[in-house]
């Protein structure tokens, strides 16, 4: 049987306030669009389990205000094992107070249960301790309710919190929230994750031997790829035009034939053949070059990330 999940970004892209206060950023970035960034790495840790199955309750585009009772009926259609509803909290003035705040429904049991393990799991992938609310927390919001299954809403930080405000802001903090959220709900359902194959022997730097595709062509090939002036060198122009990638993103983007190469070349045969389709195969070779470079264990190449600096061989 499959585990079901139903999960939204809270609020819409055009809600009235629900942004972030302009002494703290520019631009005043909407709720939605955090909610939205965590929702999506959500999902994308969500497809590295077996036997999930995700419905979002909300509309991806942002562009249409789903109200929360359509929500809750979408949930309970699905009839969803759990339902999972992302915000990012506010506040009516500048404090440095904030932190993580997570809501289970009054004495519910099993909500009181993921609630708890998704909130320990975000803390300790880097998350934002609670100093502002009690942190794990019991409230009677709709979408915890109003959905028939165990229901949990998380605050991922306050807007208008000093100190919440800059990392909330960043999307590796996004990334560390959703993967961090699945993992939680993963120990908790008893999940397990898909199956991969890597390598069976420690691979061997081989960028200087003759015929092997050397690290000047990779760079060159990554700069063509992705915009940046071709010259064989990995700057700071390189790795702020790269690209997330990985086998739910990007995975044919024309940067991926590259990577192969890059990777068979340094001995992760696992990758195959280049054929510029960022698989398993692919996702089973980053993930061992992540765990051999000490970078973030996730299969994915993201955007200005040790990863894609330790392939460029940047640091």
């Amino acid at each position: 049987m499959a585990f079901k999940i139903a999960y939204g970004a809270g609020h819409y892209l055009h809600e009235a306030g629900k942004r972030l206060p302009r002494q703290l950023d520019a631009n005043e970035t909407r709720e939605w669009t955090l909610n939205d960034r965590v929702a999506r790495y959500f999902a994308e840790a969500a497809a590295q389990y077996e036997d999930v199955e995700l419905l979002r309750t909300d509309d991806p585009t942002g562009e249409t205000e789903v109200n929360l009772q359509p929500r809750c009926d979408k949930a309970n259609a699905f009839d969803a094992n759990l339902a999972l509803s992302i915000h990012h909290n506010a506040g009516a003035e500048l404090t440095e107070a904030g932190g993580i705040v997570a809501y289970s429904y009054y004495n519910s049991t099993e909500g009181a249960k993921y609630r708890d393990i998704i909130y320990d799991a975000c803390i300790a992938a880097g998350g934002l301790k609670g100093n502002r609310a009690e942190p794990k927390n019991e409230a009677g919001f709709h979408v915890l309710k109003h959905t028939h299954m165990p229901a949990v809403l998380m605050e991922y930080g306050f807007m208008d919190s000093l100190l919440d405000a800059p990392v909330i802001l960043q999307e590796e903090y996004s990334k560390k929230m959703g993967y961090a959220t699945m993992e939680g709900i993963a120990r908790a359902a008893g999940l397990k994750k898909k199956v991969t194959t890597a390598p069976d022997v420690a691979p061997v730097p081989s960028t200087s031997e003759s015929g092997k595709y050397t690290l000047e062509q990779f760079v060159r090939d990554v700069q063509a790829a992705t915009g940046s002036s071709v010259d064989g060198i990995a700057g700071q122009e390189t790795i702020g035009n790269t690209v997330t990638v990985s086998a739910y993103k990007n995975q044919t983007h024309e940067v991926v034939a590259a990577i192969q190469k890059r990777l068979a070349a340094l001995g992760y045969d696992v990758v195959g053949e280049p054929d510029g389709v960022a698989g398993p195969k692919f996702e089973a070779a980053v993930l061992a070059f992540q765990e051999d470079n000490r970078c973030w264990v996730d299969g994915e190449l993201t955007a200005k990330n040790k990863t894609w600096q330790k392939l460029l061989e940047m640091i």
